[in-house]
């Protein structure tokens, strides 16, 4: 918005410019007043149309995290995966060898997220084996990296690891 001067029609882009500008150039004239505006409403909040939930306590949290691993062990079939050197591993063999709602750790971040929900189509696999049997598996894709281990156990067992997931 810009203000003019009534007495010499030179332009301002403030009030301030032309209460300056009066005040300089023409002393014995005032600058024209400013009319009241009306004052702004704030704008109304939402009615909260249902409480907020309370924040669960330190037991309740630490019982339903227990209760979804737990969950998750007894899906979670521990067998030899099958994974090769060098070979592609596809999306669908993953979601064999990870079951659903499986959740994991996000290396550099803070919170644990679902293992299928970063899946790629394909992935490259690299694998390293020691002499006691155990492998490190590493698939490598795109935009997301997972390693985990397995290996035989004492008494014929075989573990599996959760795996760790890394966002490029």
């Amino acid at each position: 918005m810009t203000f003019k001067c009534e007495v010499c029609g030179k332009s301002n882009t403030t009030e301030a410019g032309l209460a300056l500008h009066m005040k300089v150039f023409h002393k014995e004239q005032k600058a024209p007043e400013k009319k009241p505006s009306k004052p702004k409403k704030a704008p109304k909040k939402p009615a909260a149309s249902k409480p907020k939930e309370k924040e669960l306590s330190l037991d309740k949290v630490t019982k339903k995290k227990l209760e979804a691993y737990n969950d998750t062990k007894k899906k979670f079939k521990q067998k030899p995966t099958g994974v090769k050197h060098n070979t592609t591993v596809k999306k669908a063999e993953l979601k064999k060898i990870f079951p659903v709602g499986m959740r994991s750790r996000l290396l550099r971040e803070s919170q644990e997220v679902d293992v299928h929900s970063l899946l790629e189509a394909s992935y490259t696999a690299i694998v390293l084996t020691n002499n006691k049997g155990w492998s490190r598996v590493r698939l490598t894709g795109n935009a997301t990296r997972i390693s985990w281990a397995e290996g035989p156990m004492p008494k014929g067992k075989y573990k599996v690891t959760y795996p760790n997931l890394c966002k490029r």
